[in-house]
């Protein structure tokens, strides 16, 4: 398979040997002897010397230059016809990348707005509060301890559906990374309550996912804000996913985009333990 490099290079002299075919000087070799000029010139040259020869009545001499010139008119027209396509696929390039980028704009035009209003809910609901405990220096590999996926198991209180749910512990606390299908991005909130009211030292990462965007939502209990900060969590796990949040120690939001959520989950873990560290 030809690298792009090699096949730009290719395109490259396609367009050169277009434009040298429509200007470029030929030595053509005519019953006469030699005309020299580029193809419309020689052209209208062997045009010239047919129109003579007829009105002098030499039929051989008049299609032996009648041969000629039709043979520069194909090779001008081919090279034309090659020039004409070139042009129509620049143009569509030219406008399938206008799209895109429009696509693009709007696309992070929208998250950004939906960023703003979850980190603005956060404002109003959140409330800061005194740091209590402090950990080691430093937290060592987390340890998985399950997986569960479920796509029908309901949530009885709020009437959420789990699709995924993971609990890794790190020392002496747990972190819960959840996936969660809510019929409003709101009751995210709650999820992160509930599972907070269970576990006296815990971090909860809980997220749902709408075509490729992904509304984020973090909770941390009280008396693990000093060793880490819900609205740390969310600005590095939104960042990782061209999103942004917003929020206070104990509880935050934020929101993204992106097509692979496994590989979101594990850099969720991941930056949870960065910042643990």
């Amino acid at each position: 398979m030809r690298s792009s490099k090699s096949r730009s290079r290719s395109n490259k002299n396609r367009n050169r040997s277009v434009g040298n075919i429509i200007n470029r000087v030929f030595d053509s070799s005519g019953p006469e002897g030699k005309v020299r000029g580029t193809p419309q010139q020689i052209i209208d040259k062997y045009n010239q010397l047919a129109r003579d020869s007829q009105l002098s009545n030499d039929r051989v001499s008049t299609e032996n230059f009648q041969q000629h010139a039709e043979h520069y008119v194909r090779l001008l027209s081919e090279a034309q016809r090659e020039m004409d396509a070139r042009r129509e696929q620049q143009d569509r390039e030219n406008k399938d990348r206008n799209t895109d980028r429009d696509k693009d704009r709007n696309s992070r035009s929208s998250l950004e707005n939906a960023a703003s209003d979850l980190s603005n809910d956060a404002d109003l609901s959140g409330n800061d509060n005194s740091f209590e405990e402090e950990c080691g220096d430093r937290v060592p590999e987390s340890e998985r301890v399950g997986e569960l996926v479920s796509a029908n198991q309901a949530d009885k209180k709020n009437k959420n559906v789990v699709i995924k749910s993971e609990k890794h512990k790190i020392e002496d606390w747990s972190l819960i990374i959840e996936q969660v299908q809510v019929s409003d991005t709101k009751d995210l909130r709650n999820v992160v309550d509930n599972h907070k009211n269970t576990n006296d030292r815990l971090c909860v990462v809980v997220f749902s996912v709408d075509d490729d965007r992904v509304a984020i939502v973090s909770g941390v209990t009280k008396n693990l804000s000093e060793t880490i900060s819900a609205k740390d969590v969310v600005n590095i796990v939104a960042g990782n996913i061209g999103g942004k949040g917003g929020g206070r120690s104990e509880f935050a939001q934020g929101a993204g985009e992106t097509k692979n959520i496994d590989e979101f989950v594990t850099s969720i873990l991941n930056s949870v333990q960065s910042l643990a560290t």
